[in-house]
C-alpha cells in the first residue's frame, strides 16, 4: 500500500510540470514572436509582412491552372526571415524569397534578357529562375510553359504594390 501513496503524488507532479511547461511552449511565440524560428504556415499573404519584416514579392500574371489562392505560405525566421510560396493545381509555381546572399547559380544559367540580374535554367521538367529585387532573392520554380513562366518572372511585384 505504501506504493500507492508515492505514485499518485509523482503523477500529479509530473502532468503539473507538463501543463506548465505546455503553457511556456505556447506562450513564449506569442509574447515574442521574433523568437519563433519557424518555419511555420499562414492562411493569407495579407498577414506576412509584420512577420518577414519585408512585403513579399507575387506574380501579377497566374494562370488558371495554378488555381486561385496560393496552396502553401510557409514562413521561416532563422538565420534570416524567409518566405515560400506555393500555388499546386494543374501546374505548380514556388516562390523563395528571403534577405541574404544569393543561391549559387548552376554553370548552364542562362540571363533573362526581359529583366537585368536575373537568371533562368531548366532541371528536366522544371524551369528555375533566380533574380535580385530590392534587398531579396527570389527564387521561382514552376512547371508551367516556358512562355507563363516569362511571364509569371516578368510580372514580379511586391503584394503591397499589388493591392
Amino acid at each position: 500500500m505504501d506504493r500507492l501513496k508515492g505514485f499518485w503524488p509523482f503523477l500529479g507532479y509530473t502532468l503539473g510540470l507538463f501543463v506548465a511547461l505546455r503553457l511556456l511552449h505556447v506562450a513564449v511565440p506569442v509574447l515574442h514572436p521574433e523568437l519563433h524560428r519557424g518555419p511555420y504556415r499562414v492562411a493569407r499573404i495579407e498577414e506576412t509582412p509584420p512577420q518577414l519584416g519585408f512585403s513579399p514579392w507575387v506574380p501579377y500574371y497566374r494562370p488558371q491552372r495554378l488555381g486561385l489562392r496560393p496552396s502553401e505560405i510557409t514562413i521561416t525566421q532563422q538565420p534570416a526571415p524567409r518566405i515560400v510560396i506555393a500555388w499546386q493545381g494543374d501546374s505548380f509555381l514556388r516562390l523563395t524569397e528571403q534577405r541574404g546572399a544569393p543561391r549559387p547559380l548552376p554553370p548552364h544559367s542562362r540571363p533573362l534578357t526581359s529583366r537585368p540580374g536575373a537568371y533562368w535554367w531548366r532541371d528536366k521538367e522544371t524551369l528555375h529562375a533566380a533574380l535580385q529585387a530590392n534587398d531579396l532573392w527570389i527564387a521561382v520554380e514552376t512547371d508551367l510553359p516556358e512562355r507563363d513562366f516569362q511571364r509569371v518572372v516578368d510580372t514580379l511585384r511586391p503584394f503591397e504594390e499589388l493591392r
